[in-house]
């Protein structure tokens, strides 16, 4: 039994000496466990060494494509600024049509006092759009009966606007339309319209015919 032991014991380390002199010719270590521990040691500051090489070029290519990435966005403000949001008219109202209706998207004009027209070069007019008189100069405004929204931001900061008269035919007023106008703004409309709700919910000051 002993007997079978040892020689049990025997071949296992003749196999585990194979293995070691095995793994020590693929790596190139030599039989000397010095010069094992040396030669790993060296593949590790070779290969730490090259990860310090492609991090390093990496992070050069993310920077490059982070430069690219500012430049586009740069270019694309640039065009949306020189943008005119559509065709414009001799009054300067700039607008697009939507479903064979003109939504206004800006106003080129420098008038000051501006009346919003029914009718736009053959096209209803059925909406003032998103941000479309935002940071403008305008004082006062009128808009004409058949007009029947008002899209967010529509009169957004505009620190001039003291009055706005709105049609019966009005019946959506989007949020913040009406945020940063003139402390004395007033709303001009008629009793019992979505507007004169509108303007009463809002606490703002309004004159109802």
């Amino acid at each position: 039994m002993k007997a079978r032991v040892f020689l049990i014991l025997a071949f296992v380390t003749v196999l585990l000496a194979s293995a070691w002199i095995k793994i020590s010719d693929e790596l190139g270590l030599g039989t000397s466990v010095k010069a094992s521990i040396d030669a790993l040691e060296d593949k590790i500051g070779i290969v730490a060494s090259k990860q310090n090489e492609n991090n390093a070029e990496y992070k050069a290519e993310i920077e490059k494509l982070k430069l690219e990435i500012n430049a586009l966005k740069e270019e694309k403000e640039s065009q949306k600024s020189e943008e005119t949001k559509g065709e414009v008219n001799d009054e300067g109202f700039l607008y697009e049509i939507v479903d064979d209706g003109a939504v206004i998207t800006g106003f080129s004009g420098k008038d000051t006092y501006i009346v919003i027209p029914s009718h736009i070069d053959g096209y209803e007019v059925v909406k003032i759009g998103e941000s479309a008189f935002a940071n403008s100069k305008v004082t006062t405004v009128i808009i004409s009966e058949g007009i029947k929204e008002l899209d967010w931001f529509a009169f957004y900061a505009c620190p001039s606007l003291t009055s706005i008269t709105l049609p019966k035919s009005i019946s959506s007023i989007g949020y913040g339309a009406f945020d940063g106008v003139s402390s004395k703004f007033t709303v001009y409309c008629y009793s019992g319209t979505y507007a004169h709700s509108f303007a009463k919910s809002y606490g703002i000051s309004h004159i109802a015919a």
